[in-house]
């Protein structure tokens, strides 16, 4: 259980941060131009979407349904 819980913070937060440049590459807007809640929020938002679907692949139960 352990090793799965390490690969979903492991890939959320890589995905997160994937997400959040391709996300500033196509809308050609680089992290400096954006406010800097601007981008944590996109991070953050990405990653929660990796975490739950990873959560529930993985049957991690972090969400117990």
């Amino acid at each position: 259980m352990v090793i799965r819980r390490m690969i979903l913070w492991i890939t959320s937060t890589f995905f997160g941060g994937i997400s959040t440049s391709v996300t500033t590459a196509i809308f050609n807007a680089s992290a400096t131009s954006l406010p800097l809640a601007s981008t944590i929020l996109i991070f953050l938002s990405f990653c929660g979407l990796a975490f739950i679907w990873l959560d529930y692949f993985l049957k991690t139960q972090y969400f117990q349904i």
